[in-house]
């Protein structure tokens, strides 16, 4: 059962005007948005905390998807030059965004060497 942790900070903030007794059109004025858009937020925070709606997926996990192509062409064995090339970076840019891919997954920070051009 999902809890309040799991909504949206919109969500939440909508539930708690909604409970301290703010109509929907005060709610709207306090949010900038119109009524009707917090009737919606409304309905959805209900359905998700029902378990009715459930969170997004996230199919590769906390990664991109072009950290997670730059890790997949780096583990083939291409070199960050050739990496860079296919997606339009920089070999140090490849370099930065393999140590911050890295980092999502492992948890510890490892710098990248850095490489000057000579």
């Amino acid at each position: 059962m999902p809890s309040t942790e799991d909504l949206r900070p919109i969500e939440r903030a909508v539930r708690r005007m909604s409970g301290e007794g703010m109509s929907t059109s005060e709610i709207a004025v306090k949010l900038r948005k119109r009524p009707r858009t917090i009737e919606l937020i409304e309905w959805c925070a209900q359905k998700r905390l029902d378990g009715e709606m459930a969170k997004a997926p996230t199919h590769g996990g906390p990664l991109t998807p072009l950290e997670r192509s730059i890790l997949r062409r780096l583990e083939q064995g291409d070199t960050y030059g050739v990496v860079g090339s296919r997606i339009m970076r920089s070999g140090a840019q490849v370099r930065r965004l393999e140590a911050y891919a890295r980092f999502k997954l492992d948890g510890v920070w490892t710098a990248p060497p850095i490489v000057r051009p000579v």
